[in-house]
């Protein structure tokens, strides 16, 4: 099985996406390529890049259909029919991503780059990537890995899969940094997120940047001053984000908040 696999994926390493297979045959493949140890990194990476073409040009066949059903052309049951099939599809492709995890166990540098790769496709997948990012997030494999965390809570900003933003929101006060600068740039991604959304998570973005900035000028923490060194930039981007507002310091945040806070024209739906 292995040999057929590599058969089919071994052409994707040097033009990903631009084999004829099926989409089932190329998942089929990828999931036996994450299966083998003994697989070159940059055939799985050439295989989750291939993945990720496919589901993205799933999801410009669904969106079409979706605005023929919208503008009511034609026939709404084969327009629906489709929607499922390419969500079906969608979720098939998400899951054989999942597998360079699920297969591959061992932290290793070259691991490591298709892990990376993996979020990255993850993040271009709304409504099928968000919970993939979540599980890596968690993994324990990574659990001191700042940087691969905060990218993966950065990708799931990227997903606009908004019922993760109260999990986003509490990783504000996270212990590893760039978990928190991570949050920070996905939430530049939610400029358009319904308003309850935005609201709550600039409530939440500016009491912590002035608690960061409180720590890091005159407080007791000696790594306060390096800490807000590295989140205030980030944090008050996304504050800039989701408020279309421009302030520059942590005091003017506040006071913006204060002011601002109940306005119901600010925090409507787009």
């Amino acid at each position: 099985m292995w040999l057929a696999a590599l058969a089919l994926l071994a052409p994707l390493a040097q033009n990903p996406g631009g084999s004829d297979i099926t989409d089932e045959q190329a998942i089929e493949a990828f999931v036996e390529t994450a299966k083998d140890k003994k697989a070159l990194p940059d055939l799985v990476i050439a295989g989750v890049t291939d993945l990720e073409k496919r589901y993205l040009a799933s999801a410009d066949r669904a969106s079409i259909a979706q605005d023929r059903l919208d503008l009511k052309e034609g026939s709404a049951s084969e327009w629906k029919k489709i929607l499922k099939t390419e969500d079906k599809l969608q979720d098939a492709l998400a899951e054989a991503v999942w597998a360079s995890f699920r297969y591959r166990k061992k932290v290793t540098d070259q691991e490591m780059r298709i892990w990376r790769r993996a979020i990255a496709a993850f993040g271009k997948m709304p409504g099928h990537g968000a919970d993939y990012l979540w599980e890596a997030f968690e993994d324990k494999r990574f659990s001191r890995d700042g940087g691969f965390r905060g990218r993966c809570v950065e990708e799931i900003g990227r997903t606009r899969d908004y019922s993760y933003s109260e999990e986003l929101i509490d990783l504000l006060d996270f212990h590893l940094v760039d978990v928190v600068t991570g949050v920070s740039k996905g939430f530049l991604f939610y400029h358009d997120a319904p308003g309850k959304v935005r609201h709550a998570c600039t409530e939440k973005l500016v009491r912590a940047l002035e608690s960061y900035r409180s720590k890091g000028q005159g407080g007791d923490d000696i790594n306060g001053p390096r800490v807000w060194g590295k989140v205030k930039g980030p944090l008050m981007g996304a504050l800039r984000a989701l408020t279309g507002k421009n302030h520059s310091t942590s005091l003017d945040w506040t006071k913006f908040w204060n002011e601002y806070k109940n306005d119901k024209e600010l925090w409507k739906d787009e």
